[in-house]
């Protein structure tokens, strides 16, 4: 949650710096949005991991993976993680893949594609918070040996997600406007991008 909180400044402030050649860097427009985000990604993906070889509480497990002691764990996890693995590189190959296909039908189709991938990916956000907590829930029943209480929590979790997701489309479909009003006001040079972003 910490590193979480402390890359959204760097990351506006590295979009900005870059985007508009701030501080003697180059002004690279569009694509300093898209280094600006990849250097502060790294730069507190690294942050986080000198904290945890650094930190005393965490140093037990580096020195863990020098004792190759359970095999069947690692395959356990590798059962568990080349799935999920997969499935958030189909995801997120997708998403890239959108974004360049959009890229050929020119600029108002990728800002109107875009518009509307950061509030799917808003909402996404919290389905995904939603699925993580119900999952751990169902996982912890289980281990305690309460399935009862697991499959309530299942049943609790489908009913907020698709109660959310209906929400989202409701908006999408009857209020679209009022969402893209957030980052764009109508005027003569938006109009094709709104109404591009709407449909």
């Amino acid at each position: 949650l910490v590193f979480t909180l402390l890359w959204v400044p760097i990351n506006i402030f590295l979009n900005y710096v870059l985007i508009y050649g701030k501080f003697g860097l180059p002004e690279l427009g569009i694509a300093g949005l898209g280094w600006g985000t990849t250097l502060s990604y790294w730069t507190t993906g690294l942050m986080l991991v000198a904290y945890m070889l650094l930190h005393k509480y965490y140093q037990q497990y580096f020195w863990t993976l020098k004792i190759f002691v359970k095999p069947r764990y690692l395959w356990e996890l590798i059962k568990i993680g080349i799935p999920m693995g997969l499935m958030w590189f189909v995801e997120v190959g997708f998403l890239f893949t959108l974004v360049l296909l959009m890229g050929h039908f020119g600029n108002q189709d990728l800002a109107a594609n875009q518009i509307t991938m950061q509030y799917v990916g808003f909402f996404v956000a919290i389905s995904f918070s939603i699925a993580q907590a119900i999952t751990v829930r169902m996982g912890n029943q289980i281990g305690a040996n309460n399935p009862k209480s697991a499959h309530r929590g299942m049943q609790t979790g489908v009913i907020i997600a698709f109660s959310l997701t209906f929400i989202v489309v409701l908006f999408e479909l009857f209020l679209p406007q009022v969402l893209i009003s957030i980052d764009f006001s109508r005027t003569a040079k938006t109009d094709e991008i709104i109404n591009l972003a709407i449909s």
